[in-house]
């Protein structure tokens, strides 16, 4: 896949990240909401070595209430960090993340373990309060958010020559750039209606977006 570049700045929520997987090395497993979207991880060399603080199924409850509270009746994105290489190439490495180098590690060596939750219908509605609409393309029922999938829909309603009118795509791989790089989500929305108004926006489709300050958030 190629890259294309916006001129928005990046923005990301990896140092909240960084603390919750402090908290979740500490307890062994931990399940928190970070802005937008609900985090839970598992720090396995913990859990191998105390007795649990709660039964899984007590974890699970309190796991599922807060996905209940903050994104109720929704349809969800659901991705784990475990063999993410494979299922989302396209993402920046592990080893790349702005944490301390011990939790980098183990999240590459599946230690760590970590599973993001967030809401599709909010991520559409972001671009509708831009004023922008947007459509829910993937269905319900899809399954593991795959890289080639439809997700959502941007139709340009702005005025065009001859009557064409042009859209723009959000494939799977988008969005595992957001949940998993940590992407604010108002960074993410401004960034793909800049793509939405550019004249090879066809082409940005399958690509890969790249920041204007992506050097500074990666070190």
């Amino acid at each position: 896949m190629s890259l294309w570049q916006a001129s928005t700045p990046l923005r990301t929520h990896n140092r909240a990240m960084a603390s919750f997987l402090d908290t979740t090395r500490r307890r062994g497993h931990a399940s928190t909401r970070i802005a937008d979207r609900v985090v839970a991880g598992f720090h396995l060399p913990t859990l191998w070595n105390t007795p649990p603080r709660e039964t899984e199924a007590t974890y699970r409850q309190r796991l599922r209430r807060l996905r209940e509270r903050h994104q109720p009746g929704m349809q969800h994105l659901c991705l784990f960090s475990i063999d993410s290489a494979a299922r989302a190439p396209g993402i920046a490495p592990w080893a790349l993340y702005p944490w301390p180098a011990r939790y980098r590690a183990e999240v590459i060596c599946d230690y760590l373990l970590v599973a993001w939750y967030m809401s599709l219908d909010q991520i559409a509605a972001e671009f509708r309060r831009r004023g922008q609409p947007a459509q829910i393309r993937l269905r319900s029922d899809q399954g593991p958010l795959d890289k080639d999938v439809e997700v959502l829909l941007l139709p340009d309603s702005s005025p065009s020559l001859f009557g064409i009118t042009h859209r723009l795509i959000l494939h799977g791989h988008a969005l595992q750039q957001l949940i998993f790089e940590g992407i604010d989500t108002s960074c993410f929305v401004d960034a793909h209606l800049e793509a939405l108004h550019r004249p090879n926006r066809s082409t940005m489709e399958h690509s890969f977006m790249v920041f204007s300050n992506e050097r500074a958030n990666w070190r």
